[in-house]
């Protein structure tokens, strides 16, 4: 199902009188009446009006610098929505975010899990067979990360006081290093397990599928990341290599596989070219909503104490820092603290 990307043209909405010019065309008379005959401001409202502006001008300072060009780009806020539908399960990408964990996985700790294949193939002692069935008995456990990797540490120590070659010693501290890279993702244990379960060979997979990622990111700036077409293509002349993947990362069987591995290699590949620009957005984001709570006591102290029925300060007729930003990103910001409150 194709995305829309088209983004609806903002309501035009009144401005706020700080926003629009005091006096007009007024003369210099309606000016004094107006200071002379209407109340002033109470300095209490001043001040946390003051005091709350401060705020919002060093908040706004601060987003500035983060907001960019990458951020307000067709392709990143399609991202955004990708990335949505992936974590509420919705459309093509239902029953989809585990098993795209889980590649990403694969892809981010590679390099550990060919060492652990490698040394598994390559020592094949008595105690270091106990120390792999060791590991692969936690494993199939689905024992908490917090107390595989102690548990893993003591038994390692116990096996290396038992094997004479130093070769073989150095091996097994190799293994527990790549144990506790894969151990650090929170599918990392589960993803090894399954790949132990079905085939060790089947680690070859990542390296190609890897070199298909690599492919995407160091092509980023060049490729439309947007268009399916081509992942399709790439998704349909490797097909066997994502098929020997595709049970191990439980991929659901109802999908359609040429369309399902080409919209988890697009993410892959959006994710891999926004991974910098997304920890920036959400900075921002986390920023904004900061801003609004700066915000609200402006607003509130400019409505109750309006022109109309009040000779209002200099300070409050000035535009506030950082407005256009937060309705540039409103609606993420707005979408999480609603899922915060929830």
């Amino acid at each position: 199902m194709a995305i829309k990307t088209t983004q609806k043209r903002a309501h035009k909405k009144e401005k706020p009188w700080w926003n629009r010019p005091l006096w007009g065309d007024k003369g210099l008379l309606e000016r004094f009446k107006h200071w002379f005959f209407k109340p002033a401001v109470p300095e209490t409202a001043i001040n946390i009006h003051n005091n709350a502006f401060l705020q919002l001008k060093n908040i706004a300072a601060i987003a500035k610098s983060i907001d960019n060009y990458k951020l307000s780009s067709q392709e990143f806020y399609y991202y955004l929505k990708v990335k949505n539908l992936l974590t509420n399960g919705v459309d093509d990408y239902e029953g989809l975010s585990e098993s795209l964990g889980l590649l990403k996985v694969a892809l981010e700790a590679k390099d550990s899990f060919m060492k652990i294949e490698q040394i598994e193939m390559r020592y094949l002692g008595f105690k270091q067979k106990e120390f792999y069935d060791f590991v692969f008995e936690l494993l199939k456990q689905e024992t908490p990360k917090e107390n595989f990797r102690p548990l893993v540490q003591k038994k390692l120590v116990q096996s290396v006081l038992s094997i004479k070659s130093e070769d073989g010693k150095t091996a097994l501290q190799a293994y527990m290093k790549a144990l506790e890279v894969i151990s650090k993702h929170d599918l990392g244990l589960r993803l090894l397990y399954l790949f132990k379960q079905y085939d060790l060979g089947d680690f070859a997979t990542i390296r190609t599928i890897s070199d298909l990622a690599s492919d995407l990111y160091y092509n980023k700036d060049e490729k439309d990341l947007q268009d399916l077409k081509e992942f399709q293509y790439i998704a349909r002349v490797n097909s066997d290599v994502f098929d020997r993947l595709a049970e191990i990362i439980s991929i659901p069987k109802t999908k359609d596989p040429i369309y399902t591995y080409a919209i988890m290699l697009q993410y892959i590949g959006l994710s891999l070219k926004y991974q910098d620009s997304f920890v920036q957005f959400q900075q921002l984001i986390s920023i904004m909503k900061n801003w609004k709570e700066y915000y609200k006591p402006v607003e509130a102290t400019r409505i109750e104490y309006n022109p109309r029925d009040y000779a209002i300060p200099e300070e409050f007729t000035q535009e506030i820092p950082g407005l256009d930003i937060y309705q540039k990103y409103q609606q993420y910001t707005e979408e999480e603290a609603n899922s915060e409150e929830n």
